[in-house]
């Protein structure tokens, strides 16, 4: 009969008669190798089995210079190892080396490679309510019915609110008199009043020679 190499497990071979214990002689051999494996650990330290390397994983991250398990991944590259890390639950590592940049940090616009040299917006429309504050804006501006008004009112001003002077206008030489009154224009004493056409007439009618005499006209001899 022949052994396995390394458990030394009995091999029947064709021309042995098949023997009940020597199949559970294998299984009790088998089942003594992993007596105690609940909890069992591959630390390298007394009664543990030896470190397992892990493709990327420095073994001396494993143990500490005594050999104790050290709870440590090593965080290597192409060049070597860079720095380790803390295992937390198996999972997640934190305390990584200062190579490693902080989720905080950030690159000025110069250090960002590969970027393209123009930002064309793709075709693409808004709703108002999508624009922040542009119906607040809409609304306070004026409609052209509120214009119209406005104008109409300001063109309807007689107390001349840009104050213009008479000057700017080209009257400068313009003497600020009144019109005057009937009675003025008959009497023909002012010379601070402006005739109208109606004054003029009516001072002249006032001032005209007698037309007739008892009817009669032309010279008349009294």
């Amino acid at each position: 009969m022949l052994k396995t190499s390394n458990l030394n497990l009995n091999k029947p071979e064709g021309t042995d008669t098949v023997d009940i214990n020597d199949l559970n002689q294998n299984a009790d051999i088998i089942d003594s190798k992993f007596a105690g494996s609940a909890g069992h650990k591959h630390t390298g330290a007394a009664g543990d089995g030896a470190p397992i390397p892990l493709a990327g994983i420095d073994s001396a991250a494993k143990t500490t210079a005594g050999g104790a398990q050290a709870n440590r991944l090593a965080v290597t590259n192409s060049s070597g190892r860079v720095g380790d890390a803390e295992k937390v639950g198996g999972q997640a590592l934190s305390n990584l080396d200062s190579r490693f940049a902080a989720a905080s940090h950030s690159h000025s616009w110069g250090q960002i490679t590969g970027k393209p040299s123009s930002f064309t917006p793709s075709s693409h429309g808004h709703t108002l309510a999508e624009i922040t504050g542009l119906q607040a804006a809409l609304e306070s501006k004026e409609t052209p019915a509120g214009a119209q008004a406005k104008v109409d009112a300001y063109a309807a001003r007689r107390d001349n609110p840009n104050n213009v002077t008479k000057e700017q206008v080209g009257l400068g030489n313009l003497i600020d008199y009144g019109v005057a009154t009937q009675s003025e224009a008959q009497a023909g004493s002012s010379n601070a009043k402006y005739m109208t056409p109606l004054r003029t007439k009516q001072a002249i009618d006032k001032f005209a020679p007698v037309k007739s005499v008892a009817g009669r006209t032309g010279d008349v001899t009294l």
